[in-house]
């Protein structure tokens, strides 16, 4: 990614952001988040939706308009949330892909299964390099101020040296 791309700020309607998450293949949830206090309360329909999948799930964040039909926006933002000690930050845009990793998180031991559009899918480790309250922070970054958050290292998964993009 270019380096002055990790710092644009994200363009939409008041920066309103759509969080999407599905624990059954015949529900998808949609829910506004515009502030903090918005995000609190999606994050907490998001874990009780977790707990009664017994799983973690994965949540599509965009700004503005998309149908699901089109390609993505950029950025999209894909978040785990739902596990008791970890989570996952995945950054897409301008065709790169990037994973939040909190500086001196070892990775996750095992791999990690949560759901994605109700299709239970895995993370390895170095995917969940996140603490939910870090995952948690990050997001209420992006919501407050459209920009990319800057409390994790942005490294390209593919890359065995683990390039990082961050501040």
């Amino acid at each position: 990614m270019p380096g002055g791309a990790r710092l644009a700020k994200i363009s939409g309607v008041g920066r309103q952001f759509t969080f999407a998450w599905s624990p059954d293949p015949r529900l998808r949830s949609f829910a506004p988040v515009s502030t903090v206090a918005d995000l609190d309360t999606v994050l907490d329909a998001v874990r009780a939706a977790s707990a009664a999948a017994g799983m973690p799930l994965q949540v599509d964040i965009w700004s503005g308009d998309w149908g699901g039909t089109e390609p993505l926006p950029e950025p999209f933002v894909q978040a785990v949330v739902g596990h008791p000690e970890r989570g996952s930050l995945i950054w897409t845009e301008g065709g790169s892909v990037e994973v939040g990793v909190q500086p001196g998180l070892e990775p996750w031991p095992s791999l990690l299964c949560y759901e994605r559009s109700a299709r239970t899918e895995e993370l390895d480790g170095e995917w969940t390099r996140v603490t939910p309250q870090c995952v948690r922070e990050a997001l209420a970054e992006l919501v407050g101020t459209g920009a990319r958050p800057r409390n994790v290292a942005w490294v390209d998964p593919f890359d065995d040296g683990h390039r990082s993009t961050a501040v």
